[in-house]
């Protein structure tokens, strides 16, 4: 976006009766064919906000226009701002939950997913 441009209003998803009881149970994408209106086009990993039939939040994700896994969940729930605070909280409770998995005899391993 060039300097003076206004911002898009952000992207609104709303989803399949189905997709939305696989998102409340966890899923952690809803796939293209899961996604029933947009309020307009997405762009590649910009946020996109599910929300229910009641017009209620569901969930919130990175959006790829290009991909069958077109949202990838980050939150799901009550509604949560995605910002820096809320990245490096999610790093250090992932960092935490790995502390003693790792020894002398590990030559890999996936910290973040």
């Amino acid at each position: 976006m060039k300097s003076g441009e206004p911002t898009p209003p952000r992207l609104r998803v709303r989803i399949t009766a189905a997709a939305e009881t696989i998102v409340r149970g966890g899923h952690p994408w809803v796939f293209a064919s899961s996604i029933r209106e947009l309020n307009r086009d997405g762009t590649v990993g910009e946020l996109a906000v599910i929300f229910d039939r009641q017009d209620k939040f569901l969930a919130i994700g990175l959006f790829d226009p290009d991909s069958p896994l077109r949202i990838r969940i980050l939150h799901s729930g009550k509604p949560v701002q995605i910002n820096d605070d809320w990245w490096r909280t999610r790093l250090e409770t992932t960092l935490t939950k790995r502390v003693g998995l790792l020894d002398e005899h590990t030559s890999a391993c996936r910290l973040i997913n």
